[in-house]
């Protein structure tokens, strides 16, 4: 194995985000690249400079490939956001068939516009959520860093976690207040949608922040000399 080449890509590995598996994964597909540079000159291991100068400095294409994972990344957070939203909208409206509306849940006194407030939040919420999700995955596939990308992918991000915040507070809000004759149905309703929701939130969180990034590395790229 060449020493110039191994020296490279321990300058781009060092730069690269992700787990270690992801990085080597790109770090192999680069030593491919490098290595056929490197066998097709024939000055061999002198030829150093000349490979650096044909795949452009650590610094760059660790920035390039670095938006390249944040931009898988948060493509796979914003489908398994959008997954498990379908799947959680498909379990209630199953419930709701099954058992009817809930109304014998909705609590009197102060706590009850607490109740449907929440109840009416909870509609909303999932599907801006899952628009959201759909334009974060769109505009991670487009792998382009034009301006209007750029904006409705962090516009998208923003969106996901938020709406996602929401639903969870909705929840919380309607497992707390709902009508105490019928709290051991809530709690047995509450365990699973907790922890759904717990995973949305950290999914959403993910997606927001790979998505910026994502951006972030092409800001600093074209700081680069």
């Amino acid at each position: 194995m060449s020493t110039a080449v191994e020296r490279y890509l321990r300058e781009v590995g060092s730069r690269l985000p992700g787990s270690r598996r992801v990085r080597a994964d790109h770090l192999d597909e680069l030593r491919d690249g490098l290595l056929t540079a490197v066998e097709q000159r024939p000055d061999g291991e002198t030829g150093y400079a000349e490979v650096v100068a044909d795949f452009g400095d650590p610094a760059v294409i660790a920035a390039a490939l670095g938006r390249e994972i944040h931009l898988r990344e948060a493509r796979r957070s914003a489908l398994r956001l959008l997954g498990v939203l379908v799947v959680m909208a498909v379990l209630w409206h199953a419930y709701r068939d099954a058992y009817g509306t809930p109304s014998a849940l909705i609590p009197d006194g102060w706590s009850r516009p607490v109740f449907l407030a929440g109840t009416d939040i909870i509609r909303i919420a999932p599907a801006v959520a899952m628009a959201s999700a759909v334009l974060l995955a769109a505009t991670a596939s487009l792998r382009s860093a034009h301006t209007w990308v750029r904006f409705v992918h962090r516009a998208s991000g923003v969106g996901a976690l938020f709406a996602t915040t929401l639903f969870c507070l909705s929840a919380a809000a309607i497992a707390a207040t709902a009508n105490a004759a019928h709290r051991l149905e809530v709690l047995a309703l509450a365990l699973p949608v907790a922890l759904l929701t717990a995973f949305l939130l950290w999914s959403a969180a993910r997606a927001a922040g790979h998505g910026r990034r994502a951006f972030q590395e092409v800001e600093t790229a074209s700081r680069l000399p």
